[in-house]
């Protein structure tokens, strides 16, 4: 059990999980509409957030994202609603290939990563800013799960120092994939025209990130799965 968790990836799951989605990428941009003549359906005028907030913070907005002086800018982990259309006579601009997996983090109060009282029993929080997401290690339906088959491995195969690590990593793996893939998806909604910048923040919100978390079944059984090729399958 001790050299099983000696080759665990500790809390960077990036690429375990990026193996697992490279296959799906394509499902997580959203369908787009654009005009044509011979199109046999009928769409509004592709003009983002004209029914919220717009990006750069005033009422409506329009195919260059709203920003009148024309400035734009190569940095930012995500692309804004430049990316999302192009013009002949519009504000010169560059290609953006975002890296569309946020950094992830897995802080708790016991290694001082987390102070007392901050995302307090919530599962994350994400920094636009930064594209980075905040997992918090003490959330209890994380520590539930860990516990569980902790308990269940212990029970069978007895207890060591190493099987709550290799636990805690498989735990962590599924529900931070869990979490990761809802930011990435959110995040193919931007420059959307029915979703505005306020409806985005709130679709990543630490609530809604909590809410992402709550499902148990598929978890469990991943867990499970991945538990039972690292050390064996339970006989129960």
């Amino acid at each position: 059990m001790d050299e099983i968790a000696s080759k665990i990836s500790g809390e960077d799951h990036s690429k375990s999980i990026k193996d697992r989605l490279k296959a799906l990428m394509d499902l997580y941009k959203v369908s787009r509409y654009k005009p044509s003549p011979d199109g046999t359906l009928r769409i509004e005028d592709p003009q983002p957030n004209t029914g919220g907030q717009a990006v750069n913070g005033a009422r409506g907005g329009s195919a260059r994202g709203g920003a009148k002086d024309g400035r734009t800018s190569k940095s930012g982990s995500v692309g804004g609603v430049y990316s999302t259309f192009l013009k002949n006579d519009g504000t010169p601009g560059v290609m953006v290939k975002p890296d569309m997996f946020p950094d992830v983090k897995w802080v708790s109060v016991t290694n001082g990563s987390r102070e007392d009282g901050d995302i307090e029993d919530k599962a994350a929080r994400y920094l636009p800013e930064q594209h980075m997401l905040l997992i918090n290690a003490d959330f209890r339906v994380f520590t539930d799960m860990i516990q569980h088959w902790a308990e269940r491995y212990a029970k069978e195969h007895g207890e060591t120092g190493g099987l709550r690590d290799v636990v805690r990593d498989s735990v962590h793996d599924w529900y931070e994939q869990a979490i990761v893939e809802t930011v990435i998806g959110v995040q193919a909604l931007k420059g959307s025209r029915e979703w505005s910048t306020k409806q985005i923040e709130e679709a990543l919100s630490e609530e809604a990130l909590t809410s992402v978390v709550m499902q148990r079944y598929h978890p469990y059984n991943s867990v499970k799965r991945e538990l039972g090729t690292k050390i064996a399958p339970l006989k129960k």
